[in-house]
């Protein structure tokens, strides 16, 4: 840096630093942070002071200009820069006590290189872990006490967070959560055009996106399996790694219904322990799938999920039913004897000793019986046949996890009528 520029840097850092002078009574009153947000801007738009000159000063950067007043590009979304985030972020910054040359010099270089990695994150209920875990490339696991309170936090019961009031309800509470790392790419840029271009531009980025949420998905249903109780998101958040990015865009979140389901209660108060390598080979054989075979096993286990989150025994057995349908007789043209099949297929595509197979096969044939009364009368009968059906669905659930666990591991569908003839082919 010349010495002309070092006397602009320094001028700035002093402009900065009279207009976060200026600002500070109002921050020490123990004003709301939206207040304090209206204060800020009222000044920096007011005709004389030091907050105006140094929007001024900012708007003649030739370099600062485009953080000024460009374009933010976030993975579904993008936003024009306010003329006053930059300057409000410099005068928090102060405020806070942060290095002001170190912040200039990262938000010169933010300018001119336009580049920041991000990280998406999506809060779990249903599973725990001790430590982070690496469970895919790019992706790893960590416990929710290790992600710092703040932005990131504010869905829980912050009275200080805007629409707390709503929040205060009862929530599930989350355990942990799933870290999904997105490589570097431009993030800042002079305007929307020169962001997009084009609308397939723009289509791309909300595709990215999907895939990331696909991926996230798919990592929940595979602790579906691991777990053999329910795991959900509850909410998703993606940020900006790099430090002004955020300074100009803090992150924001979003939540799903599930934060308040009630048969998500029991997994979040009582989660599973993850173990790493058990999921990364889960997760792994996942991916070695067809795609066909992954939209088959996607199904059997959102339905096996709904099952095991239900009330009532009618949609548990309904739900069941479903998928084993799905991971048992996806490939079948001829939808004859379906009871049969199902209880045939599964209960040699399990194995075991001869007496193992039969009580499988007999679990089987009564849990499809469940779920055709339940489709076709819309009860399971009187209270002791429910009773049984409760006990008979919940071993199956668990017969269909194992099942779809041993589909998953064996990198295909099996050939089915291999083992119904005693032929094994593992």
């Amino acid at each position: 840096m010349s010495e002309r520029d070092h006397c602009q840097e320094g001028s700035l850092i002093r402009l900065v630093r009279a207009a976060a002078a200026e600002v500070k009574p109002y921050f020490d009153i123990g004003t709301r942070e939206i207040d304090r947000s209206i204060v800020i801007m009222s000044l920096l738009d007011a005709e004389s002071g030091s907050p105006s000159a140094l929007k001024d000063a900012l708007r003649s950067d030739p370099l600062l200009s485009t953080a000024l007043t460009g374009w933010l590009s976030s993975l579904d979304s993008g936003g024009v820069l306010q003329d006053h985030v930059l300057p409000s972020a410099l005068i928090r910054a102060e405020l806070e006590g942060n290095d002001l040359v170190a912040t200039l010099s990262e938000l010169r270089l933010l300018a001119a290189t336009g580049e920041s990695a991000l990280l998406a994150t999506f809060a779990l209920v249903g599973v725990s872990c001790r430590e982070p875990m690496a469970i895919a490339p790019t992706m790893k696991i960590v416990p929710w006490a290790n992600l710092p309170l703040g932005e990131r936090k504010r869905f829980e019961r912050d009275p200080n967070a805007m629409g707390s009031e709503f929040m205060m309800h009862r929530i599930n509470e989350p355990t942990a959560a799933l870290e999904i790392e997105i490589a570097s790419r431009r993030v800042l840029f002079g305007s929307a055009l020169e962001a997009y271009g084009s609308t397939s531009a723009s289509a791309t980025v909300s595709d990215e996106y999907k895939d990331i949420y696909s991926r996230a998905s798919d990592a929940v249903r595979c602790l579906q399996l691991v777990a053999g109780k329910p795991v959900a998101i509850v909410a998703s958040w993606h940020r900006f790694t790099n430090s002004s990015a955020r300074m100009l865009a803090p992150t924001s979140y979003s939540y799903s219904g599930d934060i308040f389901d009630f048969s998500l209660l029991g997994p979040s108060l009582s989660p599973f322990e993850v173990e790493e390598f058990e999921l990364s080979s889960i997760l792994a054989a996942f991916g070695g799938h067809q795609a066909p075979h992954r939209e088959v096993i996607r199904l059997a286990v959102d339905r096996l999920a709904l099952s095991m989150r239900r009330r009532s025994l009618v949609d548990m057995a309904i739900d069941l039913g479903i998928a084993l349908e799905a991971i048992i007789l996806h490939d079948l043209g001829d939808q004859g004897e379906l009871k049969y099949r199902i209880a045939i297929r599964g209960a040699a595509y399990l194995g075991g000793d001869p007496a193992h197979r039969r009580a499988n096969f007999d679990l089987l044939r009564k849990a499809y019986d469940f779920r055709s009364k339940a489709v076709h009368n819309g009860s399971l009968g009187s209270q002791s046949i429910q009773a049984s059906a409760s006990e008979t669905i919940g071993q199956a659930t668990d017969l269909a996890r194992q099942l779809a666990i041993k589909v998953l591991k064996a990198g295909t569908f099996p050939a089915w009528e291999n083992y119904v003839l005693g032929e094994s082919f593992d």
